[in-house]
């Protein structure tokens, strides 16, 4: 993980961001658009912009870096071996090549840039429980099977405390 990547698992927000009317529209047009190519987002943006007024929507990277920050939840990509028989994290981090079936963790490319031959995202599950502590509705519904215990334990409390009056 990356340094702001702990620094936001170690203190979470605790409120709910504030969002501008541009930046709802972008997302709304990012959400309805989700399932589809990022060139089709890009072609929308561009659309709504020719219009008259233009209808303002943001990039999609600025839009994909501010649901991560409203969301409070990052996931953390890490190289594997092109066959998945390792991820290259741990005591493998440092390996060039995988230990079970030799193929290369890097691709050549023409820009001699190393790129991973296979990445795989994890969500990590403090980071998804803390956003969801940050809404009170949210919050409450976690904490509705407290809330049924502790009223079906009042209720056999008053029901011992007749049977003992009989």
């Amino acid at each position: 993980m990356d340094s702001e990547t702990i620094a936001a698992l170690k203190n979470p927000s605790r409120t709910l961001p504030e969002i501008n009317k541009t930046m709802r529209t972008s997302i709304d047009v990012y959400l309805a658009l989700y399932n589809t190519s990022q060139d089709v987002y890009k072609r929308t943006r561009k659309a709504m912009e020719r219009r008259n007024p233009p209808v303002e929507i943001h990039s999609l990277h600025i839009v994909k870096k501010t649901i991560q920050e409203l969301a409070g939840v990052r996931a953390i990509e890490t190289d594997m071996c092109i066959n998945s028989c390792l991820a290259y994290t741990g005591p493998f981090l440092s390996l060039e090549a995988c230990t079970i079936c030799g193929e290369p963790r890097y691709e050549e490319s023409a820009s001699q840039k190393r790129i991973a031959g296979q990445r795989f995202c994890t969500i990590p599950l403090g980071p998804q429980l803390q956003a969801m502590y940050r809404s009170p509705e949210s919050a409450n519904r976690m904490h509705y099977r407290a809330h049924k215990t502790r009223g079906i334990l009042e209720q056999l409390e008053k029901k011992q405390g007749r049977n003992q009056s009989i």
